[in-house]
């Protein structure tokens, strides 16, 4: 595992959820961005680079055979915005392009802040049908 160090690079979080996101005003939900429980990281795919087509299939080929439903949207964040709050992009390319956001609290109310804090600088990006 190596740590993502581009400041500027891109990440994704793909959403499973419509609960997670608010279409209407283009705004990703802070639990669509929480820690798991069982290894408190969120899993996001390193997406510098890629043309949008390209970080759909990422979730197309990797993601979505895991889940057993089609990804609804994601949450794309600038590795700066991860950083700022004391969380690492850590890669581990398992699959190709994975990553997790490691090192956020253990307090279950300091974790959701960061959430909060993340999701507030996340871009929305909904998936067309069809």
């Amino acid at each position: 595992m190596h740590q993502a160090t581009d400041e500027t690079d891109g990440v994704s979080r793909f959403i499973f959820d419509r609960k997670h996101f608010a279409p209407e005003n283009h705004r990703v939900k802070p639990r669509a961005l929480e820690p798991g429980h069982a290894d408190n990281m969120t899993s996001v795919y390193r997406t510098g680079g890629l043309q949008e087509g390209d970080i759909w299939q990422l979730s197309i080929a990797y993601v979505e055979p895991d889940r057993g439903k089609p990804t609804l949207a994601r949450a794309d964040l600038r590795v700066s915005a991860i950083t700022r709050l004391n969380l690492r992009v850590i890669a581990d390319n398992t699959p190709p392009r994975h990553a997790n956001i490691a090192d956020w609290p253990t307090d279950r109310s300091e974790a959701m802040l960061r959430a909060i804090q993340l999701a507030a600088t996340a871009i929305l990006v909904v998936r067309l049908s069809g």
